[in-house]
């Protein structure tokens, strides 16, 4: 008969995920429990409590192990070798109970989805597609949406390896928008088969076809940072300069205008310059936009989620300027109040 275990105090119901940057600091806490409990799989050296049945219901693997003729039918503890302790907590967390079933979140789809291929675990490999879907798909809809290089390429390899038809159209097509040296540095070529890649080159040249060449030879002053990178990554030199000194003729035209407010150009698109040159290395660009903001209404620019994402160093040039400018306007209204002042006197002793 089996030694009966004592149950800790720690269950499904007041455990969170595990972090990985936690686990040594958890080597001395009671085990982990997945009530009710028949076996105990042990990864990295500590135990998890768990049901043979659920997880036969959830896994193939898991249910060949149990229900057919492996040494691991009978056993009381099985070991999972190679595996994180972390993952696989948070694996079992995506499906074990369904009133308590975790989200799946951008610091665990990565983890969890190769192991949900692993032991068939088509719920949640359900789940991580249905998550990167709606990831990519909203970033791909919308410009001021972002996600960094190298984990769009992580999540592209993904949806690659394990075959997320869903995903890849919205992922290629981001990355088709990505600079090639930013691509480059993510470890495309290593991370992506030739297949895949040939897809992203197609991508991007059919979005230099359909967007950017009518957007160059109309001179269009629409919404620059929805196309800058695939325009800067793509253009020669002398249409770069071309385009550049054309955008920045027109933030100085707009800075020589008599109105406080510029008209001719929204906030967003403004600060799309500013993030575009930042991010290009536009100088002029960014100087003339720079100037161009700092006349604007500076509690519309703070309301504008676009200005959060320009650097603190262009920030501070705009308060500056901004106090440049109220400094200008207070010495010439003090010297209108100073010449009426003298002629008011003037005339009164003549």
């Amino acid at each position: 008969m089996a030694t009966e275990c004592k149950i800790p105090k720690l269950c499904l119901e007041e455990a969170h995920c595990v972090p990985e940057e936690n686990v040594t600091a958890q080597k001395n806490e009671p085990q982990l429990h997945f009530l009710p409990t028949d076996v105990i799989l042990e990864v990295e050296g500590r135990d998890i409590y768990v049901n043979k049945q659920v997880l036969a219901d959830h896994s193939r693997v898991f249910k060949a192990m149990f229900e057919s003729d492996f040494t691991e039918k009978h056993k009381e503890r099985i070991s999972l070798p190679e595996k994180k302790y972390a993952d696989f907590v948070n694996l079992l967390y995506t499906f074990y109970y369904p009133e308590r079933e975790d989200l799946i979140t951008d610091k665990t789809v990565l983890k969890i989805t190769p192991l949900a291929e692993e032991y068939q675990i088509s719920v949640v490999k359900n789940k991580c597609e249905k998550f990167l879907e709606e990831v990519c798909k909203s970033t791909a809809r919308d410009v001021d949406k972002h996600i960094e290089t190298s984990t769009l390429v992580e999540y592209t390899a993904c949806a690659e390896q394990f075959n997320m038809k869903f995903v890849l159209p919205s992922a290629i097509q981001l990355c088709a928008e990505c600079p090639t040296e930013s691509l480059k540095r993510a470890g495309i070529e290593i991370k992506l088969t030739g297949d895949l890649r040939k897809s992203i080159s197609d991508c991007r040249n059919s979005l230099m076809e359909k967007e950017l060449k009518p957007y160059l030879d109309a001179g269009s002053r629409t919404d620059f940072l929805k196309i800058a990178v695939l325009l800067w990554d793509s253009q020669s030199s002398t249409e770069k300069r071309k385009y550049e000194d054309s955008l920045v003729s027109f933030c100085k035209h707009q800075s020589g205008s008599s109105s406080s407010q510029p008209s001719a150009i929204s906030l967003h698109v403004l600060l799309g310059y500013i993030i575009a040159a930042e991010r290009f290395n536009l100088r002029k660009l960014l100087e003339a936009a720079i100037d161009l903001a700092s006349r604007c209404s500076y509690k519309k620019l703070r309301k504008d989620e676009r200005y959060q994402r320009i650097t603190d160093s262009s920030r501070t040039k705009i308060l500056v300027k901004r106090m440049e400018l109220f400094e200008d306007e207070f010495d010439s209204w003090r010297r209108e109040i100073s010449e009426s002042r003298y002629n008011e006197n003037y005339n009164k002793i003549q």
